[in-house]
């Protein structure tokens, strides 16, 4: 998994055993309703974690594309163009591990499946 992935893990996991039995009791023993919740507790400790994240910095072409293309909509000429702007010794400030566009932050979800019957 991604750093932000493995930092969220080791600085959670001792709670969420805890946090499952209150969710349980909470929504009155419903294990869809008590995993909907956790699912929510986990997502928002993820985009803690991604938005924390800084490090490593970014490479000096990243920094460039985020820029020019702040929403990360660029093409093949337009990053063929940055690699040269580099090259030749243009930069940019220093932008935030990670964080670009948003798509990635905004994506993080989760997902409850129905697993195997006890019957």
């Amino acid at each position: 998994p991604r750093p932000f992935m493995r930092n969220a893990v080791a600085e959670n996991t001792g709670q969420w055993g805890d946090a499952l039995g209150k969710a349980l009791k909470a929504t009155d023993y419903d294990t869809g309703k008590a995993l909907n919740v956790m699912g929510q507790i986990v997502v928002g400790q993820i985009q803690e974690q991604i938005t924390r994240m800084d490090a490593p910095e970014n490479a000096p072409l990243t920094n460039l594309l985020k820029t020019r293309f702040p929403t990360g909509d660029y093409t093949t000429e337009d990053f063929l163009q940055a690699v040269k702007d580099v090259k030749a010794g243009e930069g940019a400030p220093s932008g935030k591990p990670l964080m670009w566009s948003g798509r990635m932050f905004q994506s993080t979800t989760y997902e409850v499946k129905d697993g195997p019957s006890a019957d």
